[in-house]
């Protein structure tokens, strides 16, 4: 009796396991494949056609983006006075970098990127009134340069993705984005 169970058992496993390995293997195609992506994102400064600064981030996603934004802070604490005699707060200065990355048909991607950089920047004396903008002479201004945007990206290309002149010193921000597709 022993014998015709143990072989009705191994029949049932047989039939049972091919079913399931089947499913494994369906859920697994339905699955959209991880495209990892190296995002280089360039931010430069000009005066007219003199370019002042030019600061390179790298940061790093997958496509289809799965648990959020890719991100990246880079900055200082900054002391700024409080006007009250030595007493001074500290200021977070500095990049923040969002980036979503979604596949297209076409084998390009869409990038979803938000970039705000501050900075410090000390005005001089003579020359500080700029579009009905006047700072304090000697006191530090605090720049703020905020955006979100949308480029369509291929492996290796480069597009600007925005640009914005300060208001107070007529520079120019500009921002270049490369896409590499890791290998």
């Amino acid at each position: 009796m022993k014998l015709p169970m143990t072989i009705l058992g191994i029949l049932m496993f047989l039939m049972v396991a091919p079913a399931n390995l089947r499913g494994q293997q369906s859920n697994s195609s339905n699955e959209k494949a991880i495209t990892h992506l190296r995002v280089d994102i360039t931010l430069t400064e000009y005066d007219s056609d003199k370019k002042i600064s030019s600061l390179p981030y790298a940061i790093y996603t997958a496509a289809p983006y799965q648990q959020g934004p890719a991100s990246l802070r880079m900055g200082v604490r900054v002391p700024v006075s409080s006007g009250t005699g030595n007493s001074f707060t500290y200021m977070d200065v500095g990049t923040e970098i969002d980036c979503f990355a979604k596949p297209l048909d076409n084998g390009s991607y869409d990038l979803i990127l938000s970039v705000k950089r501050s900075s410090i920047y000390n005005a001089p004396h003579e020359g500080t009134e700029s579009q009905g903008i006047r700072a304090l002479p000697d006191a530090p201004v605090v720049r703020n340069f905020n955006s979100r945007f949308d480029l369509s990206l291929r492996d290796g290309e480069t597009k600007e993705g925005t640009s914005a002149a300060d208001p107070l010193n007529g520079h120019m921000l500009k921002i270049s984005v490369t896409l590499h597709v890791m290998k």
